[in-house]
């Protein structure tokens, strides 16, 4: 029998301890995925004497064994056409999820939560490896919501899949809206999970219609957060009373300069620091999100941080990072010594960065790639102009004009 990526068999075999009246065995599936089985009756049954164990089918070329081996066949083509449309859409497959597929699962009896549960399971399997730990704690938190909701709005504990409506979209981002109170991106954010879910059950033939269809979530204009030059400053010179604090701002400092994500100077490593043709350092990864490769001359107040943690050996890590979450709150300190009236988020380094390269007259295609973005129109949003360039093409502007200019402000 073919076995499909190294995991994946499917064997017949006779349930030799239940003949039928009539001297028959019943014809066995198991389905193996990684070392995990799953069986089922093939819904036929054979002359004990007939079957030839090594082939898996019934012997002779007579009408009784074509029959037979014919119905065998047809179950092979299936089990294998849905472990490769399986494996092709979410890339994680399993016996069970082999066998739903191929019998049909009743549409009936899969619901909502159930299936958003799977697929969380299914992800958490995949963290660190293919996928991030902040991503799986955003498909749970959607969880925890669409559960609430169904509790509060219908007053059920689940629902099947196949009733999912459009209205139901609708009514769900109404109580985020306002039950919850989040905020219209907020609420875009938490919209994604669930989309992606629907698809997924459209895409298993569990719906014949996805609910999202037709709907569009309201979007809202965000004035992304930014430093100036002034605040980094202010921030780098910052008195700093504990090492920790010290620590948090020399990475949100770095981050700054770099464009680089939390996640991904988390696992930067000295290797990822490289001698370019222009004889300078360079910083080459790929991001995590995206999978693109960024290559960012380093300036000098990078290559100052790396040399100050030279010295720190943890793995083969650059830097001592902690979690996110840390982060984010102990920067919100190192701006109050800074005297930075601004909610600061750890993330606005990285809008800090692509704000500044634009400011300075990087263009927007550079910036885009350094930022590993995947498309340009991410980096507009990201990349707001600041009143400073803004200020200096203006100058520009007035000093290439001035003999103009002069000449019409004395006739006005």
């Amino acid at each position: 029998m073919e076995e499909k990526k190294s995991t994946f068999k499917v064997l017949f075999y006779l349930k030799k301890n239940a003949p039928k009246k009539d001297g028959t065995v019943p014809i066995m599936i198991r389905t193996t995925i990684d070392g995990v089985e799953k069986t089922r009756s093939a819904k036929v049954s054979v002359n004990p004497d007939r079957w030839d164990k090594a082939r898996m089918r019934v012997t002779g070329r007579d009408a009784y064994a074509t029959k037979i081996n014919n119905a065998l066949d047809l179950w092979e083509r299936n089990i294998g056409a849905k472990y490769d449309t399986l494996f092709h859409y979410e890339g994680y497959v399993t016996a069970e999820k082999v066998d739903n597929a191929v019998m049909g699962t009743d549409a009936k009896k899969m619901t909502l939560l159930t299936f958003f549960k799977q697929h969380n399971d299914e992800f958490k399997l995949k963290v660190g490896k293919t996928r991030a730990e902040n991503t799986h704690r955003m498909y749970c938190d959607v969880y925890n919501h669409v559960s609430n909701f169904l509790k509060l709005k219908y007053n059920l504990s689940d629902i099947p899949l196949i009733e999912l409506k459009e209205s139901f979209i609708k009514n769900f981002d109404f109580y985020l809206r306002c039950e919850k109170n989040f905020k219209a991106n907020t609420v875009r954010l938490y919209m994604v999970p669930l989309k992606r879910l629907t698809a997924m059950a459209k895409d298993d033939n569990i719906i014949a219609i996805d609910p999202f269809k037709h709907f569009v979530a309201e979007k809202e204009s965000v004035d992304i957060g930014y430093l100036t030059m002034d605040e980094v400053e202010a921030m780098i010179s910052a008195d700093l009373p504990t090492k920790l604090l010290e620590i948090v701002r020399d990475m949100f400092v770095f981050c700054c300069f770099t464009g680089i994500s939390h996640t991904d100077l988390k696992k930067l490593t000295r290797q990822n620091i490289q001698d370019f043709f222009d004889g300078n350092n360079w910083l080459v990864y790929r991001r995590r999100k995206t999978d693109i490769k960024s290559s960012i001359p380093l300036l000098e107040i990078p290559k100052k941080i790396l040399e100050k943690y030279r010295d720190y050996q943890i793995g083969n890590r650059a830097f001592p990072v902690p979690e996110y979450d840390p982060c984010n709150n102990l920067i919100k300190i190192v701006a109050g010594f800074a005297r930075i009236d601004k909610h600061l988020t750890f993330h606005m380094s990285r809008h800090t960065f692509a704000t500044m390269m634009l400011s300075k007259g990087v263009p927007i295609e550079t910036v885009s790639h350094m930022l590993g973005h995947s498309n340009i129109t991410t980096t507009q949003i990201y990349a707001r102009i600041t009143n400073q360039k803004i200020s200096d093409d203006m100058q520009k502007l007035s000093e290439t004009l001035h003999n103009f200019e002069k000449a019409l402000v004395d006739k006005i």
